[in-house]
């Protein structure tokens, strides 16, 4: 009995240690969270900047105080060999633990370099090429995954964290997706620009100026002569960057290279972020301010919690030019700058990671209270399930009085509408299955373009019912009764003598009347096929009567 009651107290003992670590870990964890996000990163970086609305990217970030030759990963700062996480991006600028661990940076030839938000954490997000004598490093621009809201990374087909290479969508091009974006304005003495190439050995070097490659003809010739070796891998829910082996590095240098651990070279340890919870807010983040496609205007037009959060002011004149293609608070507003923003607006916040479903607004472009009053179906235009919308221009209410069946028109079922024209609401004869065009299920046409008749099993329709039949009753005043069910009906569906069922569009189906009744005393009706009776003539009163 005492051995037994010792293990319950150990139990308990070890119970009440291990809760306040689990709990510890978990809100170490959320806090974490709570620091990756767009309002963490404007304020932290509003003060080092300027937040401005490009027509090509949507909201950027833009450092102050660098020069006109400012290039990322290039000066203040140097790479690091981790044991955690592999090659890492030291800087010396109070905004780097950000910049340089999240997001894209993208060099654009009206305004230099802008920064684009991410919220995935990477050692550096930057590309690599190689060739066994230099190794050349770029910031890594953004990629369709990224501006798409996917993330920004992808491991193979799914999102998995056992490990496994992250693949990008420029990883063909040899331009990364500079040419698609500026045309062949963006040469290749442009895109040397954008690299830092230096000898395998001084890649730990604690700084690149002096021996960076400089003169962009040599630069042009190395990435022809080098190849991608960009290698991120996802470890234990962390990017890791494999892209250099650090023996190679160590063998031409001639020296070993020192490993050392990241959280002891980063200012805020607390941004290193696990990759999954990184791309869940930047899926969220991206419903909210989604991004441009990089060409001229595809960026949406900002809303106004966006506009609000922008800079007051420009940033200066890069090469004695003013910023263009770029608005502050002041402008982004203009109706000269709204007419630059062409891509599909974000969603408001609201309940979900991505605003409330189906990313409807209420008629102040709130998002409305009721999730089961929003929703409408996939690929179905804004506006009521259908594309209907009520007499002012407001969506109608809840969805389930605004289903019909596929192909049927407008008004209540079979076409047919209340005393004032309104639709009924009996919602089991108007649903539209998700992502269903209108028309007939599965939106199959005949040969001339018609509809095929359905089939048998979606042959069910609302027929008008014949005047003054039981369904057109009316009430003593000639009104039409309100119930629903008094009006709804649901003949059986007629075939034809062959067995087949009348075509789509015939009309319904009516018995023949029934045959006229005899008057009384008259002789029955000859049977069908029968000739008629001859008729017998009359005798004149003058005429002798027929001899029999």
């Amino acid at each position: 009995m005492r051995r037994i009651l010792h293990a319950r107290l150990l139990a308990s003992a070890l119970a009440a240690s291990v809760i306040p670590f689990v709990a510890t870990t978990i809100s170490a964890e959320a806090q974490a969270e709570g620091d990756v996000s767009f309002d963490s990163f404007h304020d932290q970086l509003a003060q080092y900047g300027y937040w401005v609305y490009s027509d090509r990217w949507g909201l950027v970030w833009q450092p102050a105080g660098v020069s006109d030759a400012f290039r990322p990963y290039y000066s203040r700062g140097r790479w690091v060999y981790t044991d955690d996480y592999g090659w890492f991006w030291s800087s010396d600028y109070p905004w780097g633990d950000i910049a340089f661990h999240y997001g894209r940076w993208v060099n654009d030839p009206d305004n230099g370099w802008m920064w684009i938000p991410g919220y995935t954490w990477s050692p550096g997000w930057v590309v690599w090429r190689s060739n066994g004598q230099y190794i050349g490093w770029m910031p890594a621009p953004p990629d369709r995954a990224f501006l798409g809201g996917e993330g920004d990374v992808r491991v193979g087909l799914s999102f998995g964290f056992g490990g496994g290479a992250v693949s990008f969508g420029w990883n063909n091009d040899p331009s990364y997706g500079y040419r698609g974006w500026y045309g062949p304005g963006f040469d290749q003495r442009s895109f040397a620009d954008n690299w830092t190439f230096v000898g395998v050995g001084h890649m730990a070097d604690r700084g690149y100026a002096a021996v960076a490659i400089r003169d962009p003809g040599l630069v042009v010739n190395i990435i022809a002569q080098t190849r991608n070796v960009t290698n991120y891998t996802v470890v234990n829910n962390y990017v890791v960057n494999r892209s250099i082996d650090l023996h190679v590095v160590e063998r031409a240098a001639g020296h070993p290279i020192q490993v050392t651990a990241a959280r002891s070279v980063i200012r805020q340890p607390n941004l290193i972020m696990h990759a999954d919870a990184g791309r869940r807010i930047q899926m969220q983040q991206n419903a909210i301010a989604p991004h441009g496609t990089g060409v001229p205007n595809s960026a949406p037009p900002p809303s106004a919690a966006i506009v609000n959060r922008l800079s007051a002011k420009a940033p200066p004149p890069r090469n004695g030019q003013a910023a263009s293609h770029v608005f502050t608070k002041a402008t982004a507003a203009s109706p000269e700058a709204q007419s630059h923003f062409h891509g599909a607006p974000g969603r408001p916040p609201g309940p979900g990671p991505a605003g409330q479903p189906g990313g409807m607004m209420g008629p102040g472009g709130e998002t409305p209270p009721a999730a089961e009053a929003r929703h409408r179906e996939p690929a179905q235009p804004a506006g009521g399930p259908g594309g209907m919308t009520g007499p002012a221009g407001e969506t109608p209410p809840p969805p389930e009085t605004r289903h019909r069946e596929p192909g049927q028109p407008a008004g209540q079922p079979g076409g047919m509408t209340g005393p004032a024209g309104e639709t009924p609401p009996a919602p089991e004869i108007r649903h539209r299955e998700p992502g269903q065009p209108a028309g007939q299920p599965g939106g199959m046409t005949g040969p001339a373009g018609e509809t095929p008749p359905p089939a048998p099993e979606t042959r069910h329709r609302q027929p008008p019912p014949p005047a003054g039949g039981p369904d057109t009753m009316t009430g003593p005043g000639g009104e039409t009764p309100p119930a629903p069910e008094t009006r709804h009906r649901a003949p059986a569906e007629p075939v034809s003598p062959a067995g087949e069922a009348p075509p789509a569009g015939a009309p319904p189906h009516r018995p023949p009347p029934p045959p006229p009744q005899a008057a009384p005393g008259a002789p029955p009706p000859a049977a069908p096929g029968t000739p008629p009776p001859e008729k017998k003539k009359k005798p004149k009163p003058d005429e002798p009567p027929p001899q029999q």
